[in-house]
Protein backbone atom coordinates (compact mmCIF):
# COMPACT_ATOMS: atom_id res chain seq x y z
CA UNK A 1 0.00 0.00 0.00
CA UNK A 2 1.77 3.16 -1.15
CA UNK A 3 1.83 6.41 0.96
CA UNK A 4 1.74 8.92 -1.07
CA UNK A 5 2.14 12.85 -0.39
CA UNK A 6 -0.91 14.55 -0.97
CA UNK A 7 -1.75 18.37 0.04
CA UNK A 8 -3.20 18.40 3.32
CA UNK A 9 -6.10 20.18 2.09
CA UNK A 10 -7.49 17.14 0.74
CA UNK A 11 -8.35 15.28 3.99
CA UNK A 12 -12.36 16.94 4.17
CA UNK A 13 -12.48 15.95 0.46
CA UNK A 14 -11.07 12.22 1.20
CA UNK A 15 -12.94 12.03 4.26
CA UNK A 16 -16.22 13.06 2.48
CA UNK A 17 -16.02 10.58 -0.45
CA UNK A 18 -14.67 7.53 1.58
CA UNK A 19 -16.99 7.25 4.91
CA UNK A 20 -17.53 3.91 4.05
CA UNK A 21 -14.05 3.24 4.96
CA UNK A 22 -14.66 3.61 8.75
CA UNK A 23 -16.98 0.33 8.83
CA UNK A 24 -15.05 -1.62 6.73
CA UNK A 25 -11.33 -1.10 9.09
CA UNK A 26 -11.85 -2.62 12.04
CA UNK A 27 -10.20 -0.79 15.65
CA UNK A 28 -7.27 -2.86 15.27
CA UNK A 29 -6.19 -2.51 11.65
CA UNK A 30 -6.91 1.37 12.28
CA UNK A 31 -4.30 0.93 14.67
CA UNK A 32 -2.01 -0.64 12.58
CA UNK A 33 -2.33 1.81 10.25
CA UNK A 34 -1.83 5.07 12.27
CA UNK A 35 1.39 3.47 13.99
CA UNK A 36 2.56 2.11 10.30
CA UNK A 37 1.72 5.58 8.80
CA UNK A 38 3.51 7.49 12.28
CA UNK A 39 6.59 5.48 12.22
CA UNK A 40 7.18 6.08 8.34
CA UNK A 41 6.49 9.50 8.82
CA UNK A 42 8.63 10.00 12.18
CA UNK A 43 11.68 8.40 10.48
CA UNK A 44 12.23 10.91 8.46
CA UNK A 45 11.51 13.97 10.75
CA UNK A 46 14.54 15.80 11.13
CA UNK A 47 12.98 17.23 14.57
CA UNK A 48 13.69 13.47 15.84
CA UNK A 49 17.55 13.40 15.24
CA UNK A 50 17.60 9.78 14.64
CA UNK A 51 20.53 8.12 13.70
CA UNK A 52 20.55 5.67 10.70
CA UNK A 53 20.04 2.81 12.36
CA UNK A 54 16.78 4.23 14.25
CA UNK A 55 15.13 5.51 10.98
CA UNK A 56 16.15 1.98 9.65
CA UNK A 57 14.17 0.24 12.44
CA UNK A 58 11.03 3.19 12.08
CA UNK A 59 11.29 2.18 8.19
CA UNK A 60 10.79 -1.86 8.98
CA UNK A 61 8.28 -1.30 11.73
CA UNK A 62 6.31 0.65 9.57
CA UNK A 63 6.49 -1.66 6.44
CA UNK A 64 5.86 -4.74 9.17
CA UNK A 65 2.27 -3.03 10.12
CA UNK A 66 1.12 -1.50 6.52
CA UNK A 67 1.89 -4.43 4.48
CA UNK A 68 -0.15 -6.54 7.48
CA UNK A 69 -3.24 -4.16 7.55
CA UNK A 70 -2.76 -3.91 3.56
CA UNK A 71 -2.92 -7.57 3.17
CA UNK A 72 -6.21 -7.78 5.55
CA UNK A 73 -8.01 -5.19 3.65
CA UNK A 74 -6.90 -6.97 0.43
CA UNK A 75 -8.82 -9.85 1.90
CA UNK A 76 -11.97 -7.38 2.65
CA UNK A 77 -12.13 -7.12 -1.10
CA UNK A 78 -11.12 -3.43 -1.19
CA UNK A 79 -9.44 -2.97 -4.06
CA UNK A 80 -5.81 -1.48 -4.91
CA UNK A 81 -6.65 1.91 -5.83
CA UNK A 82 -9.04 1.94 -2.97
CA UNK A 83 -6.42 0.54 -0.62
CA UNK A 84 -4.04 3.61 -2.11
CA UNK A 85 -6.36 6.04 -1.18
CA UNK A 86 -6.79 4.88 2.81
CA UNK A 87 -3.28 4.98 2.92
CA UNK A 88 -3.06 8.27 1.67
CA UNK A 89 -5.91 9.74 4.22
CA UNK A 90 -3.53 8.13 7.11
CA UNK A 91 -0.91 9.56 5.63
CA UNK A 92 -2.56 13.32 5.60
CA UNK A 93 -4.46 12.68 9.36
CA UNK A 94 -0.64 11.57 10.68
CA UNK A 95 0.99 13.89 9.30
CA UNK A 96 -0.91 17.03 10.34
CA UNK A 97 -0.81 15.31 13.69
CA UNK A 98 2.45 15.38 14.40
CA UNK A 99 3.61 18.43 12.56
CA UNK A 100 1.12 20.06 14.80
CA UNK A 101 1.71 18.07 17.94
CA UNK A 102 -1.80 17.05 18.31
CA UNK A 103 -3.48 14.36 20.46
CA UNK A 104 -2.39 10.64 18.62
CA UNK A 105 -5.86 9.17 19.92
CA UNK A 106 -3.87 5.79 21.07
CA UNK A 107 -1.25 4.99 23.25
CA UNK A 108 2.01 4.73 21.48
CA UNK A 109 3.10 1.67 23.64
CA UNK A 110 -0.04 -0.17 22.08
CA UNK A 111 2.12 0.19 18.53
CA UNK A 112 5.10 -2.41 20.03
CA UNK A 113 2.21 -5.29 20.19
CA UNK A 114 1.06 -4.65 17.15
CA UNK A 115 4.55 -5.12 15.37
CA UNK A 116 5.53 -8.45 17.05
CA UNK A 117 1.96 -9.31 16.12
CA UNK A 118 2.73 -8.45 12.25
CA UNK A 119 6.03 -9.72 12.41
CA UNK A 120 5.06 -12.76 13.43
CA UNK A 121 2.49 -13.07 10.91
CA UNK A 122 4.48 -11.92 7.91
CA UNK A 123 6.96 -14.61 9.02
CA UNK A 124 4.22 -17.19 8.96
CA UNK A 125 3.43 -16.09 5.42
CA UNK A 126 6.49 -16.42 4.13
CA UNK A 127 7.13 -19.84 5.47
CA UNK A 128 3.70 -20.54 3.94
CA UNK A 129 5.10 -19.39 0.65
CA UNK A 130 8.57 -21.25 1.18
CA UNK A 131 5.80 -24.22 2.23
CA UNK A 132 3.78 -24.16 -1.44
CA UNK A 133 6.87 -23.39 -3.22
CA UNK A 134 8.62 -27.04 -2.28
CA UNK A 135 5.45 -28.48 -2.21
CA UNK A 136 4.34 -27.49 -6.05
CA UNK A 137 7.92 -28.29 -7.02
CA UNK A 138 8.44 -31.23 -5.35
CA UNK A 139 4.68 -32.78 -6.86
CA UNK A 140 5.64 -31.30 -10.06
CA UNK A 141 8.65 -33.22 -10.51
CA UNK A 142 7.04 -36.36 -9.26
CA UNK A 143 4.21 -35.81 -12.11
CA UNK A 144 6.73 -35.59 -14.75
CA UNK A 145 8.62 -38.58 -13.45
CA UNK A 146 5.73 -40.71 -13.85
CA UNK A 147 5.33 -39.38 -17.52
CA UNK A 148 8.98 -40.14 -18.41
CA UNK A 149 9.04 -43.77 -17.21
CA UNK A 150 5.69 -44.01 -19.00
CA UNK A 151 7.83 -43.10 -22.02
CA UNK A 152 10.27 -45.42 -21.02
CA UNK A 153 12.58 -42.77 -20.23
CA UNK A 154 13.98 -44.67 -16.85
CA UNK A 155 16.97 -42.88 -16.03
CA UNK A 156 15.13 -39.38 -16.61
CA UNK A 157 12.59 -40.38 -14.61
CA UNK A 158 14.45 -41.71 -11.83
CA UNK A 159 16.55 -38.51 -11.33
CA UNK A 160 13.54 -36.36 -11.61
CA UNK A 161 11.69 -38.37 -9.18
CA UNK A 162 14.69 -38.27 -6.62
CA UNK A 163 14.64 -34.60 -7.25
CA UNK A 164 11.03 -34.49 -6.61
CA UNK A 165 11.33 -36.55 -3.40
CA UNK A 166 14.02 -34.50 -2.17
CA UNK A 167 11.92 -31.28 -2.43
CA UNK A 168 8.80 -32.42 -1.48
CA UNK A 169 10.64 -34.10 1.78
CA UNK A 170 11.64 -30.42 2.36
CA UNK A 171 8.49 -28.95 1.90
CA UNK A 172 7.53 -31.72 4.80
CA UNK A 173 9.94 -30.67 7.20
CA UNK A 174 8.76 -26.99 6.84
CA UNK A 175 5.12 -27.80 7.04
CA UNK A 176 6.41 -29.67 10.84
CA UNK A 177 7.91 -26.50 11.27
CA UNK A 178 4.68 -24.80 10.89
CA UNK A 179 2.96 -26.74 13.35
CA UNK A 180 1.16 -29.17 10.86
CA UNK A 181 0.27 -32.67 12.05
CA UNK A 182 0.83 -35.97 10.28
CA UNK A 183 -2.39 -36.38 9.13
CA UNK A 184 -2.33 -32.63 7.86
CA UNK A 185 0.74 -33.23 6.22
CA UNK A 186 -0.06 -36.41 4.42
CA UNK A 187 -3.11 -34.60 3.11
CA UNK A 188 -1.41 -31.39 1.50
CA UNK A 189 1.02 -33.80 0.07
CA UNK A 190 -2.20 -35.84 -1.62
CA UNK A 191 -3.45 -32.10 -2.68
CA UNK A 192 0.14 -30.91 -4.31
CA UNK A 193 0.05 -34.56 -6.06
CA UNK A 194 -3.40 -34.53 -7.61
CA UNK A 195 -2.83 -30.86 -8.40
CA UNK A 196 0.45 -31.28 -10.55
CA UNK A 197 -1.03 -34.33 -11.96
CA UNK A 198 -4.11 -32.69 -13.21
CA UNK A 199 -1.81 -29.61 -14.59
CA UNK A 200 0.21 -31.96 -16.52
CA UNK A 201 -2.54 -34.02 -17.74
CA UNK A 202 -3.76 -30.74 -19.14
CA UNK A 203 -1.09 -29.62 -20.19
CA UNK A 204 -0.85 -26.36 -17.95
CA UNK A 205 1.94 -24.95 -16.91
CA UNK A 206 3.07 -25.23 -12.83
CA UNK A 207 2.92 -21.96 -10.54
CA UNK A 208 7.00 -22.63 -11.01
CA UNK A 209 8.69 -22.42 -13.57
CA UNK A 210 11.23 -25.75 -14.07
CA UNK A 211 14.40 -23.39 -13.72
CA UNK A 212 12.99 -21.89 -10.17
CA UNK A 213 12.13 -25.55 -9.37
CA UNK A 214 15.53 -27.10 -10.21
CA UNK A 215 17.20 -24.50 -8.12
CA UNK A 216 16.12 -25.30 -4.74
CA UNK A 217 17.26 -28.82 -5.15
CA UNK A 218 20.94 -27.22 -5.68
Amino acid sequence: MRTLPVTLAMVAILLSLHPVYGSEIDQTNDLRLRCGVGYLLIADMPEMNNTAEESAEFKRMSGSLLNHADTILAQQGISTAEREEIGERYTLEMDEILQKDLELGFDPEDCIDLVTESDAAAEAAALDAEIDMYMTCGAGFLAAARVKQGEGETKIAAELEALGTQLAGRGDDLMIEAGYNTAARHQVGQLYGQSAGEKFNAGEDLKYDWDTCAGLGQ
